[in-house]
C-alpha cells in the first residue's frame, strides 16, 4: 500500500473540510421540518460529523502514528479557521439576525 506524504495528508485535510461545511449544512436542513427546537439541526449535524472525524482519525493512528494524523489535522484546521474568520466577518459587517 502506498504511504501517503505530507502534501496528500495536508490536501486530504484541507478536502474533507470543505466537504464537511456543505454535508453539515444540508443535514442541517433536512432535519430543520423534524426539529423539536432552533438549535436541534445545528447539534445533531455537527454531532453526524464528529462520527467520521473520529472514526477516520483513528483508522490514520492505527496506521501510521501520530505525525499523519496531525497532516490531517492542519489541513482541516486551515479551512476551519479561515471559514471562522469568514463567518466573524460577515457577522462584524452585515450584524446578527435578531429572531
Amino acid at each position: 500500500m502506498m504511504k501517503l506524504g505530507r502534501t496528500e495528508l495536508f490536501g486530504m485535510g484541507i478536502a474533507l473540510a470543505l466537504l464537511a461545511i456543505p454535508a453539515w449544512m444540508l443535514l442541517a436542513f433536512v432535519l430543520i421540518p423534524f426539529a423539536p427546537s432552533a438549535e436541534w439541526p445545528k447539534n445533531v449535524g455537527l454531532a453526524g460529523l464528529v462520527v467520521p472525524i473520529v472514526a477516520g482519525g483513528t483508522w490514520l493512528f492505527r496506521r501510521g502514528g501520530v505525525r499523519p494524523l496531525v497532516w490531517l489535522l492542519l489541513g482541516w484546521l486551515l479551512v476551519a479557521s479561515i471559514a471562522g474568520m469568514y463567518l466573524t466577518l460577515l457577522n462584524y459587517l452585515g450584524g446578527m439576525p435578531r429572531g
